[in-house]
């Protein structure tokens, strides 16, 4: 078989793919050949290419490329499908034929395999032949042959011939020199004999530069010359060109005829590289380039700074340096920049011309300078072509100048006054910007300014070591200890606590102490910055304008809490509207519940308030405690007062309050009668409080008056006895003048004058307090009997009253009303007896009598003119004179003020005995009338029983009204007594009720629970009546040491004063029998003295160290010396040794007492410091449930102790216990 159907149909399909092939390579070369083609036309049409070697090769290179590509996308194709078995291989893999078609190809390209004689091979090339055909008729040339991205390639064609023609047609000329050139590249130009040549010029220019062109014309030609310039591959633009003849000059490559004119161009303001050419017609001269220069620029400068190592900041690296920069003072600056090109030279211009050479290192420079003040440079570069920068950038260096320190001294609350203790507290703050080297206290005492050269200081931080520190001035010694707020001391900035202790100076009322503070930085070189804070200025003030301004603010004070008393009465009739309107309606509209709201807010006001008046009424008294102008029982009762107003009020309104608001609460009329209720009960508790706070405020400020006038002849007595000893030393030593800066050597007469003159000021402000102190007891007095007799006058109505309903009941139970109102009229009598006061003001006018007789002041005034007139012996004299009137007049004061506060304390518990004696009568009649009651009261008039049990109610509440008058001594436990008085009454009450309705079983259990009731109250009045008691001079209670210094004081200035008397009566008129008595009782009054004494040191001794330290010298010595005196008075040795001795025992005992009074305040400060850690808090606890006082009840006393009264009270109460169990009946 030579052929076939399936062999024609195969050779057709192979010619149609071979067409469709040769057209896609075709495509496929286009789209690459003509983007090509017309990149090597333009690269080709370079003016500057001249025809040779690199001609040809860009001509290789283009030829190249395009038979390249041509053999990939036209040959291939076109020689892969010229095989017809390869076809028929490709045609049964594309269509999966399996060898079909290539084995009908080969049947037919080699027939010798298939013999046509042979019957079956030809039958079996027939059927493959067939088969091939059937396969090869569904196959079509685009299948054998995809044209893949036709319409891709066809638009990329179109775009690439398009952007050809743009750019063949920008420059026409140039396309066809470049194809030219491309086809004939070893062709060479000839420049003909009358043509342009360019002149050699400048090859490069400064940026913004001016460049001169010139071409040398060979020809004088009419036509039109000009110059071109390119830019880069933008389009030739043409400029003007001026002609200058030529006379005898030639340029090199011109013809032998030589130049005949030269043109010249400018081209002005050159920014970037160009080439330049000049044209006549179709003559061009060849092309020259220019380059353009710029000078060197300075692309990055950096900067490190160096802070002063003082400083210490660590180094600043700034990569881009800011034209402004802010550096510390003293810093070095080092400088790196970068320039654009390498450089020959650089430096740096200052503001001030001076100029700082730069290190160049190629493009690299560095500079390094010191900065003390604001300044500016700018960096000059050149290069090695000789450019030089132009318009360098400026650079500003702002100094941050190292300021000079902070430093403040304050105050807190200051007054201006220097406490009479000395302490101050102080705060400290002072900051600088890099570092503190120190801060330093400097203390000016007296008359020196701080800038007078007086003043002394002493380093307090922030290096300053721990501890008390150590300053000795012109007037003592001062203490100082510095302590860090923040647990540590700063160097940046010190915040420091400052405690100064100025006890220790000698300084007089109205002399000053000044403080400043100085702080220095560390700044390097030198010594630091220094600042002065102001002068923190503090007078002392004397003891009787420290009184005088506690007694003023006291008064203040008892007038904030009037007023408190006023606007709480307000706030109860408020509430008491309110209350009552609740009841009509429990669900209260919006107006009352703004009511509500107000009423809230003003209790929390007035307890705020109250919490307020009672912490500055504690700091007065301990600011006279610290300045020893007050008594421990001061204290206790400042406590008292500020534990009464502190007592948080109940949250019952509140409560409610937040009830009715909540959405959706429903409140029950019995819910808002019980809260109101208990908001009565907290305001009426307010109510008794308040009264309580302005009796005991009262009460202080009386006892206050003397407390301060006993501080105040202490602290003279002492100051005097210290001034007699001073002139005594002086006499002896005969008035040795003191080198004027030596601060041991004991003061001179002018100073001990000053000093006593200061002294006799004081006497006379004591003699004005003792008339003020006069004229209020006399005025107290006078109130107190006017509210006495107004007492009588409701007392008389309520005998009226009382007779009135007498006359309706029975004879016999009138006649027990009468007896306990006559006891009732008794204890009242008792209790308004004015006797006490009136021998406390006895005393008080005694003593102002006696101090005007003596004319202490007086013999205090002619010391000063004695030491003055340097005659110390006789200074001393008068002095030692002066002392024993004031020891006189200190005895007579404390034995006024000693009677009075007995006579207090004796009236207090003759007030309560007489209450529980009362109060026991009525329980007697309770007892009565319950046993009257009987078990059925349907059928029975009781009438009479219910009189009677209300008369007893209204008798129980005239009890609670004058114990209500008791609040002065202990009122905390007063008004635990009064609410259980309360309680007696509601039970009282409720018997009432039950008679009045006919309850028995009622009745009589409220009868029962009344008598018991009443019966622990008598026991409680007692038992208060035994504690009020027992603190007296001669209670059981034991004094404290330092009342029994004061007292073995006043006895010693007693003995003083009758020895001086005793001495005076032997030197008038000689020794008596009566004088040999008298010396013998002072002889063994003074060894008493002295044993006693020793048992107050046998006590110190066995205090437990811990509580504080001991007392001020041996006081078991001075006893033993106090009883060797009493024996030497004994034996007549009444002379003026004696009298010296006996002063320096009192001066002894009033410094020991006066240490003793420092130590106890100071333990009591600290544990009071301690204490508020453990402040009340929000919410109550068991102390709550417990009560408040019971710790100070006395858990055990002997039964000797005991009053007869109380002891048979307590009998007669557990025998009415006893009975009342054995009746069952009594019993609900």
């Amino acid at each position: 078989m030579h052929g076939g159907n399936a062999i024609a149909l195969l050779e057709r399909l192979r010619k149609s793919a071979r067409r469709r092939a040769v057209l896609g390579g075709l495509l496929a070369w286009a789209v690459a050949a003509v983007p090509w083609t017309a990149f090597a036309i333009r690269l080709a049409g370079n003016e500057g290419l001249r025809g040779g070697p690199l001609a040809a090769i860009l001509s290789g290179i283009w030829l190249v490329g395009l038979t390249v590509t041509g053999q990939r996308w036209v040959w291939r194709p076109w020689h892969r499908h010229g095989s017809r078995l390869v076809f028929a291989r490709e045609v049964d893999a594309s269509r999966g034929f399996g060898n079909l078609v290539v084995a009908a190809e080969e049947a037919a390209r080699r027939p010798d395999r298939w013999p046509a004689t042979d019957p079956v091979a030809r039958e079996l090339a027939q059927r493959l032949d067939v088969a091939a055909g059937a396969a090869l008729a569904g196959a079509t040339p685009r299948e054998l042959v995809p044209l893949r991205r036709l319409r891709a390639g066809l638009a990329t064609l179109a775009i690439g011939s398009a952007a050809a023609a743009v750019l063949l047609a920008g420059n026409p000329a140039a396309a066809a020199r470049g194809l030219s050139r491309l086809l004939a590249p070893l062709s060479t130009d000839v420049v003909p004999a009358a043509a342009l040549v360019a002149e050699t010029g400048t090859a490069w220019v400064v940026a913004g530069g001016t460049v001169a062109l010139g071409a040398l014309d060979h020809a004088l030609l009419p036509e039109a010359t000009f110059a071109e310039i390119r830019f880069g591959d933008a389009a030739w633009t043409r400029l003007p060109a001026a002609s200058t003849p030529l006379a005898g000059t030639a340029a090199e490559g011109a013809p032998a005829t030589g130049p005949r004119r030269r043109w010249r161009a400018a081209v002005e303001d050159v920014r970037e590289d160009f080439a330049w050419r000049f044209r006549r017609g179709a003559v061009v001269t060849g092309i020259g380039r220019v380059e353009v220069r710029q000078p060197p620029l300075l692309t990055r400068l950096s900067a490190v700074v160096q802070p002063p190592r003082y400083t210490g900041l660590p180094e600043q690296e700034v990569v881009r340096l800011p034209s402004l920069i802010e550096v510390p003072v003293g810093s070095r600056v080092r400088l790196r920049g970068t320039a654009s090109r390498d450089l020959a030279a650089g430096w740096l211009e200052r503001a001030n011309r001076d100029s700082l050479p730069l290190s160049v290192s190629g493009r690299d420079v560095e500079a390094a300078m010191a900065v003390d003040r604001d300044g500016s440079f700018a960096v000059h570069l050149r290069d090695r072509d000789g450019l030089a920068s132009r318009d360098p950038l400026t650079y500003r260096l702002a100094v941050l100048e190292d300021q000079s320190p902070f430093v403040a001294l304050v105050r807190p609350g200051d007054d201006g006054l220097l406490p009479l203790d000395g302490r101050v507290s102080l705060l400290v703050e002072a900051n600088d910007d890099y570092g503190l080297r120190d801060v330093r206290l400097a203390v000016v005492v007296g008359a020196d300014g701080p800038d007078g050269g007086g003043g002394v200081g002493i380093s307090v931080g922030p290096r300053a070591p721990e501890g008390w520190l150590a300053l000795v001035t012109t007037a003592g010694v001062l203490r100082v200890r510095a302590r860090a707020v923040d647990g540590h001391a700063p160097v940046l900035r010190a915040s420091l606590e400052l405690e100064v202790e100025a006890g220790g100076l000698d300084l007089l009322p109205g002399d000053g102490l000044g403080l400043v503070l100085e702080a220095r930085d560390n700044r390097e070189p030198g010594a630091g910055q220094v600042t002065r804070s102001a002068v923190l200025r503090l007078v002392l003030p004397s003891a009787a304008d420290v009184l005088a301004d506690q007694a003023e603010a006291a008064q203040n004070s008892r007038g904030e809490l009037a007023e408190a008393r006023q606007r709480g009465r307000r706030l109860e009739a408020d509430l008491d509207r309110l209350a009552r309107e609740l009841l009509k309606n429990p669900v209260p509209d919006w107006a009352r519940r703004q009511e509500l709201e107000a009423a809230v807010e003003r209790q929390r006001e007035l307890q705020s308030e109250l919490a307020r008046v009672a912490a500055e009424l504690q700091a007065q008294v301990e600011r006279l405690a610290s300045g020893q102008l007050t008594s421990e029982r001061q204290l206790e009762r400042a406590s008292e007062l500020a534990e009464l107003l502190a007592q948080p009020q109940g949250q019952e309104l509140a409560d409610l309050l937040e009830k009715l608001t909540q959405e959706g609460s429903a409140v029950r009329p019995e819910e808002v009668g019980q809260a109101l209720e208990q908001v009565a009960q907290a305001q009426k508790d307010l109510a008794r409080r308040l009264d309580a706070a302005l009796s005991l405020t009262q009460r202080m400020a009386d006892e206050q008056r003397l407390e301060g006038l006993s501080a105040l002849l202490e602290d003279m007595m002492r100051r005097q006895q210290e001034l007699a000893d001073l002139s005594e030393r002086l006499s002896e030593q005969g008035a040795p003048a003191a080198e004027p800066g030596d601060r041991d050597a004991q003061p001179q007469g002018a100073e001990l004058a000053r000093r006593q003159e200061a002294l006799a000021a004081e006497l006379e402000q004591l003699q004005a307090k003792l008339e003020e102190a006069l004229a209020a007891m006399e005025q107290a007095r006078a109130e107190e009997a006017g509210r006495g007799q107004a007492r009588k006058d409701d007392a008389g109505q309520e005998d009226a009253d009382g007779s009135q309903e007498g006359q309706e009941g029975q004879e016999g139970q009138n006649g027990q009303d009468q007896k306990d109102q006559d006891q009732t009229d008794t204890s009242n009598a008792e209790r308004n007896n004015p006797d006490t006061r009136r021998q406390a003001e006895k005393a008080l006018r005694d003593a102002l009598e006696k101090l005007k007789q003596q004319q202490s002041s007086g013999s205090m005034g002619k010391a000063s003119q004695m030491l003055q007139q340097m005659d110390p012996q006789e200074a001393a004299r008068m002095q030692q004179q002066a002392l024993r009137d004031l020891g006189s007049l200190y005895s007579v004061l404390l034995a006024s003020q000693q009677a009075m506060q007995s006579a207090l304390k004796m009236e207090q518990v003759s007030s309560l005995r007489g209450l529980a004696a009362d109060l026991l009568a009525l329980s007697r009649r309770q007892e009565d009338l319950g046993a009257r009651i009987p078990p059925q009261l349907q059928d029975v008039r009781n009438l009479e029983l219910t009189r009677q049990q209300h008369r007893l109610q209204k008798a129980t509440l005239g009890t609670r009204d004058r114990l209500a008058g008791l609040l002065e001594e202990a009122p905390n436990r007063i008004l635990k007594l009064l609410e259980k008085i309360d309680a007696l009454v509601e039970s009282m009450g409720g018997s009432v009720r039950a008679l009045e309705e006919g309850r028995a079983a009622a009745a009589r259990e409220q009868a029962g629970r009344s008598l018991a009731e009443a019966n622990r109250i008598v026991i409680g009045l007692l038992t208060e009546a035994q504690m009020a008691g027992g603190g007296g001079g001669g209670g059981g209670q034991q004094q404290s040491a330092s009342e029994q210094l004061q007292e073995l004081a006043r006895r010693q200035a007693e003995l003083n004063g009758a020895t001086e008397e005793l001495r005076r009566m032997l030197a008038d008129r000689g020794i008596s029998q009566e004088a040999r008595s008298r010396m013998q009782r002072l002889g063994q009054d003074q060894a008493q003295l002295g044993r006693d004494l020793g048992r107050v040191a046998e006590q110190e001794r066995e205090r437990p160290a811990a509580e504080g330290k001991r007392l001020l010298g041996d006081m078991a010595e001075l006893g033993r010396q106090m009883e060797r005196l009493g024996g030497d008075l004994g034996d007549g040795q009444v002379d003026q040794g004696a009298l010296q001795r006996q002063d320096r025992f009192l001066g002894r005992l009033l410094d020991a007492r006066n240490a003793l009074r420092q130590r106890d305040y100071s333990t009591r400060r600290e544990s009071r410091a301690a204490s508020r850690l453990f402040d009340t808090q929000d919410g109550g606890g068991r102390m709550d449930e417990l009560g408040v006082g019971t710790a100070e009840l006395p858990r055990f006393q002997r039964l000797e102790d005991v009053p007869l009264e109380y002891r048979d009270l307590v009998r007669r109460y557990f025998a009415a216990i006893d009975s009342l169990q054995r009746r069952p009946e009594v019993l609900p």
